[in-house]
């Protein structure tokens, strides 16, 4: 309780109670941050030859890769000027929809 910063500026109780309130208004819709998810063997294999191939400079690259872990997989949107889909075959036509003749 004595370590809040609230407490250390000198304000009483009620003014603590306000500001961890705000604090969490504001920060309640952040998105949690991403899980890490650690290296695979295969990367921890390459990372291996290329410290051995380079006489050890490698091993910090390889360290810091470890301890951040990779990110997670995210969906990737659509971009707005890519095309919409191509024409489709007689078999993928929606029901009730004539194909064209010529």
């Amino acid at each position: 309780m004595k370590d809040d910063i609230a407490y250390k500026l000198g304000f009483g109780a009620r003014r603590r109670e306000e500001v961890t309130a705000r604090f969490r208004e504001r920060h309640a819709n952040l998105a949690p941050p991403p899980q890490k998810i650690p290296l695979t063997a295969s990367q921890h294999i390459l990372h291996l030859l290329l410290t051995v191939f380079t006489c050890g400079l490698w091993a910090p690259v390889w360290i810091a890769r470890s301890a951040s872990g990779n990110h997670p997989p995210q969906q990737a949107a659509s971009p707005s000027w890519a095309a919409p889909p191509g024409p489709q075959w007689p078999s993928q036509q929606q029901p009730g929809r004539q194909p064209h003749s010529r």
